[in-house]
């Protein structure tokens, strides 16, 4: 019959490797006794141990598979908008950029990522970031022309935390640029103010002679 006091020191030793992380390690059952019962609860509690760590691991890379599915879904919408998108912290680095972004400003995607606000906006811009980061509750917009000629509007917002257990307490951990082309939009106004102002001209000089010739008329 196998003693306590030898039996300790392979209970010891099984247990070292078991909290060293090797769930496989089982404590050698010898004796039908209360040291065999011991050893079979030891082995029980290990196995439990084992399952839940395995039924975890596969929550993790269950849980994992589902963000990075989400992720990837988050990130083909933001890049199919119409309008340009970028996220700046708060020492105005931008964190992220989509490709309809590069393609107004006419650059590369890893040419923004990274770098600082100055390095890639114009100074309507970086005044807008500033603003919304001191005054968090608005959106601030502005008009800026980009270096290929096109008109855009940029819109810019905080990105807010709020406090779970205090909905007051608020943080605020950067913004969001959105920027829209509206280059058409400007033309056409042009276009249209034009149209009128000719259509005016045009229409003044005979206006005029009818006028004098309504005027003659009612005198005679």
């Amino acid at each position: 019959t196998l003693s306590l006091h030898d039996a300790l020191p392979i209970f010891a030793d099984t247990a070292i490797l078991v909290a060293q992380g090797d769930l496989q390690k089982r404590a050698p059952v010898l004796t039908s006794d209360e040291i065999g019962a011991l050893a079979s609860a030891f082995n029980d509690m290990t196995s439990k141990l084992r399952q839940s760590t395995e039924q975890l691991a596969e929550y993790n890379q269950t849980l994992e598979e589902k963000v990075n599915q989400r992720t990837g879904e988050i990130r083909a919408i933001i890049d199919n908008m119409a309008d340009g998108l970028a996220v700046v912290d708060l020492n105005n680095r931008i964190l992220q950029v989509n490709a309809t972004l590069g393609k107004m400003l006419h650059l590369p995607l890893e040419n923004m990522v990274g770098k600082t606000v100055p390095e890639v906006f114009s100074s309507e811009i970086q005044a807008l970031i500033q603003r919304s980061q001191q005054d968090v509750r608005h959106v601030y917009s502005d008009e800026f022309v980009a270096p290929n000629n096109m008109t855009g509007k940029a819109s810019v917002s905080a990105v807010i935390k709020t406090n779970p257990k205090n909905p007051e307490e608020q943080s605020c951990l950067g913004s969001v640029v959105i920027v829209r082309d509206i280059t058409v939009e400007k033309e056409i106004d042009r276009m249209k103010t034009d149209f009128i102002s000719t259509v005016s001209h045009e229409l003044r000089t005979p206006l005029t002679s009818v006028l004098g010739f309504a005027k003659l008329i009612q005198k005679k």
